[in-house]
């Protein structure tokens, strides 16, 4: 920072500036919950099959992948995957 007659000038380089930079958390975001939607619909045809395998695990165990609400490995799976590949809003 300078200091310039009691005014003061916050020098940021040119890559801090750049909109990109604000926009993506929300692309992550928007990128993160269409793939849990993508899992939950492909979920929806064998809807009463998934939950009947999922019933017999332990509550932490069941997740996506037996149509019940994500799991904490889930949310970091889908987190990494939204992370690899960001798309523009």
């Amino acid at each position: 920072m300078v200091q310039l007659k009691r005014k003061w000038l916050l020098l940021l380089p040119s890559y801090a500036t750049d909109q990109s930079l604000f926009l993506f958390p929300a692309s992550l975001k928007a990128n993160y919950k269409s793939k849990l939607l993508h899992i939950m619909v492909k979920n929806l045809e064998n809807y009463d099959e998934l939950r009947q395998l999922g019933a017999a695990l332990v509550a932490g165990m069941r997740g996506l992948d037996h149509a019940y609400p994500p799991n904490l490995l889930d949310a970091a799976s889908l987190a990494y995957e939204a992370w690899d590949s960001p798309r523009r809003l």
